[in-house]
């Protein structure tokens, strides 16, 4: 059946009767396994209905297609040489190769032929139980409570209950991070699992051919090995730069420029911070809603006016994000005719910067101390008259999203490659004080090329599990450790030919403290919708 294709959904467009090769990784090809397979369809109650073979005198099974990938099963796709009007939409199909009793791959039909088509093959699409998480909707709140926990009460109370996804608590494994407050609004489990994956750091989810769901952490561990004249004969490997990224300019994302380290109550006069290097005597800071005065700075505490600008004191939270207000005061009244304006201090204003007194803008064209001369009624605001202590804003200053706050290389890939440049931007809840480790981050995860290479004639017995990675031992003794990232099955009449795909893993190591930073992002990311709704 060589017009068979998978990709007409989310995993991709390859044809796996054949060798394919994508951008950022390769695939193995494995030869042909004169092993037999089973099919087994199973109606709506869990009762096997029809079991095909290859033991069967006659089968009408011309081909059977699927595929594994990190997040268990993907795509598969049966081809028949007659019609077979048992099978119905989001019946469930097994499959089983090698004689083995556990199936290799469980989905559900997504697609069927109608009779009248003028085609002699009659091609069963559909998918594996990973889809089912698109499915269901989580609608619950969880404080202080450990990642793992919220997996399995989403996997027992949701999916089992609304799917054919089963729960089994020793395929969800317990993280080091207990969160202090998740509130999915109406959200796709397939979203919020994922969201719980990325602040555990590392770990990855799906669900497999037994049909359960996991939670684990993802493995680089070397679980496979092939020596090549010995399992191939022939290698090729590659460098792949399309990512490549060896000059990183870091932008924010956000006007926040440092975070509380420890917590504050309302009454205290004093608050200690991260970094205090973006801060001066005289500004104004927003921590959530209220607003402070510094007065003074000490290393990284400072001291404050609490519940400045008619805002109410709270108590906070280490980890509370400050953003500068970048304010002043007038220290003289101002007519329509003013080409100056007087402040009390000069934070951070610089020739061009954009400043808001009551509702009128004005450009800022030249300094003088605390003498600043502008341009009136910018941006098609109305000259209007303003008292001595009005409010100044530096509206340029506040608007952060184009700053550039770290910028780093790599002479080594930049010498190896030729340059290449790329603009990150800090998650929206990390201070500017998060630049630089952010930014050396981004420079060590996209600096090298990706090493891709392809494997035909690999002798293979067993099943290849998407996970960890293999190693491959060429004839010279050069070794690659690639990620498996598919695993690909097509059995016909001549045999069983695996391919694998090769490339990185799902997620590079984290370190702690980038692990911290995504926390923090998907705790204020959650915050924010329990306000907004």
């Amino acid at each position: 059946m060589a017009n068979l294709r998978f990709g007409r959904y989310r995993f991709g467009r390859y044809i796996f009767a054949g060798t394919v090769v994508t951008s950022g990784t390769s695939t193995i090809s494995y030869p042909l396994q004169k092993s037999g397979y089973a099919v087994k369809f199973y109606n709506a109650s869990g009762i096997k209905v029809k079991e095909f073979s290859s033991e069967m005198k006659d089968t009408p099974v011309l081909e059977i297609q699927f595929t594994l990938e990190q997040t268990g099963c993907a795509d598969f796709a049966i081809a028949f040489g007659s019609y077979q009007d048992f099978i119905v939409y989001n019946m469930r199909v097994d499959i089983h190769l090698l004689g083995d009793a556990n199936p290799w791959f469980s989905g559900f039909i997504t697609k069927r032929p109608k009779l009248g088509t003028s085609a002699n093959i009659y091609e069963y699409d559909g998918s594996g139980f990973y889809d089912k998480l698109n499915d269901v909707i989580i609608n619950r709140s969880y404080e202080n409570t450990e990642l793992s926990t919220m997996v399995k009460a989403i996997a027992k109370q949701d999916l089992a209950a609304k799917t054919k996804v089963l729960y089994n608590g020793s395929k969800i494994y317990t993280t080091s991070y207990t969160a202090s407050k998740m509130q999915f609004k109406y959200q796709a489990a397939i979203d919020a699992i994922g969201d719980l994956a990325d602040m555990a750091a590392n770990y990855n989810y799906g669900v497999d051919a037994q049909r359960e769901l996991f939670f684990r952490p993802i493995s680089s561990d070397v679980l496979y090995t092939f020596v090549q004249d010995y399992h191939f004969q022939n290698f090729e490997p590659e460098d792949n730069v399309k990512n490549l990224a060896n000059h990183i300019y870091v932008k924010a994302s956000s006007a926040y420029i440092t975070a509380l380290s420890e917590a504050t109550e309302s009454s205290s006069k004093s608050i200690k911070v991260k970094s205090a290097v973006r801060i001066l005597v005289g500004d104004t800071l927003t921590l959530d809603n209220e607003q402070v005065y510094v007065s003074a700075i000490t290393g990284t505490t400072l001291t404050v006016t609490r519940a400045y600008n008619d805002s109410t004191a709270v108590a906070h939270g280490s980890g509370t994000l400050l953003q500068n207000n970048y304010e002043t005061k007038t220290n003289a009244s101002m007519d329509t005719a003013s080409t100056g304006v007087n402040v009390v201090k000069n934070n951070w204003i610089n020739v061009n910067d954009i400043l808001t007194i009551d509702s009128e803008q004005m450009l800022v064209i030249g300094l003088a101390g605390n003498s600043i001369s502008v341009k009136r009624a910018y941006n098609n605001t109305s000259a209007a008259s303003h008292d001595s202590g009005a409010t100044v804003t530096n509206k340029t200053q506040s608007s952060t999203s184009n700053k550039i706050l770290y910028e780093c290389s790599d002479s080594d890939s930049i010498n190896d490659y030729g340059l290449f440049e790329a603009v990150k931007s800090i998650p929206s809840t990390m201070s500017a004080d998060d630049a630089q480790r952010w930014g050396d981050y981004q420079l060590q995860k996209y600096k090298d090329a990706v090493v891709t290479g392809t494997l035909e004639n690999v002798k293979v017995t067993e099943k290849i599990e998407v996970y960890g990675k293999c190693r491959i031992i060429c004839r010279d003794g050069t070794e690659y450790s690639l990620a498996i990232v598919k695993v690909a099955y097509d059995v016909s009449s001549k045999g069983i030919t695996c391919s694998i795909t090769l490339g990185a893993l799902a997620s590079d190591d984290l370190d702690i403290f980038i692990a911290k930073l995504v926390r923090d992002q998907k705790n204020q990311e959650y915050l924010q919708n329990e306000e907004d709704n």
